[in-house]
Order: C-alpha cells, then structure tokens, then sequence
C-alpha cells in the first residue's frame, strides 16, 4: 500500500523522502493547488470571453455600416 521507499514504520516525511505521497501530503499540496489552478483558469477563461465578445460586437457593426 506504500510507496517504494516508504513503509507503515516511516511515515515521517523526514525519514521518508521527497517520494513519499502520504494522504496529508496530497491534502496539503491539493488545498494549495485547486484553488490556485481554478483562479488562474478564471482568470484565462473571462480574458478571452470578454476579448472574444468585443471581436463579434466590432464584426457586426461593420457588417450593419458596410
């Protein structure tokens, strides 16, 4: 159920290593990532929206003027 390297006797992160995946470890690092990841996809989607919708506006009032 552990990792190699990793055993129910060394759950220490310090006797451990850097390849041990404990659940607090996935916890800690998910608590950080998701929120992070979701602003800056937030961030990219609305940048283009916004951008997309100025493009069709500008394409329909030169359709209706030319």
């Amino acid at each position: 159920m552990f990792p190699p390297g990793c055993s129910d006797s060394t759950k220490s992160l310090n006797s451990c290593g850097t390849g041990c995946w404990t659940p607090e470890r996935i916890d800690s690092i998910s608590s950080v990532m998701f929120p992070l990841t979701f602003f800056v996809f937030n961030i990219i989607y609305w940048f283009y929206y916004i951008h997309r919708k100025e493009i069709i506006r500008e394409n329909l009032i030169n359709r209706l003027d030319g």
